[in-house]
């Protein structure tokens, strides 16, 4: 890039930083001289209005402008959007390419990373799972359930809740049952 764009590309960045600089302040002061000491603003459906049962004195509240609709759960499909530009998590072969807010260079931004799906993807997400290490209901075996669904992912390991009772779980499809058995427990198996 020639110096004389790189002068031309940052003069307008530092332009657009000021003129947002500006209008959050003459924001914040027509909310102050418009409402009162005693009221914060934030946006609901693009307007200004008043919060209730609030006393923050002349401040002024910003939504946050990247969404993501299921919160980086890679076995439902989200929508990620951030001024304008939305995606929506995608499979790859047996991975899932999850969008999720966060920030790059100090600024929001819209990141991803590609996460491998121990049951296959569709349609944008992994599909459920559960596996145990003792491949079944194996009381005398400590198991360690892991896996994931809608709900998100899990890990679970069989434990006593006291002496005599070890608390059991086993996979049902893509969830965990979780019961109780009445045995000798000890170290997560009934002896």
């Amino acid at each position: 890039m020639d110096p004389e764009k790189k002068i031309r590309e940052r003069n307008r960045k530092i332009t657009n930083v000021a003129a947002i600089a500006a209008v959050l302040l003459v924001v914040g002061l027509i909310a102050i001289l418009s409402f009162g000491s005693n009221v914060t603003i934030e946006k609901q459906n693009g307007a200004p209005v008043p919060a209730p049962n609030q006393a923050v004195t002349g401040a002024v509240v910003m939504e946050r402008q990247c969404a993501d609709s299921d919160a980086t759960n890679i076995f439902i499909q989200g929508e990620t959007s951030l001024g304008g530009i939305s995606v929506k998590d995608s499979c790859h072969l047996s991975k899932v390419l999850e969008y999720y807010c966060g920030e790059k260079d100090g600024k929001e931004a819209i990141l991803q990373k590609l996460v491998g799906c121990a049951n296959g993807c569709n349609a944008g997400a992994c599909n459920p799972s559960c596996s145990e290490s003792d491949n079944g209901v194996n009381l005398p075996v400590r198991s360690i359930l892991i896996g994931g669904n809608a709900a998100g992912e899990f890990a679970e390991i069989e434990k006593c809740r006291d002496p005599k009772t070890l608390i059991e779980y086993f996979c049902s499809g893509s969830e965990v049952v979780e019961r109780e058995v009445s045995c000798s427990c000890k170290d997560g198996a009934c002896k």
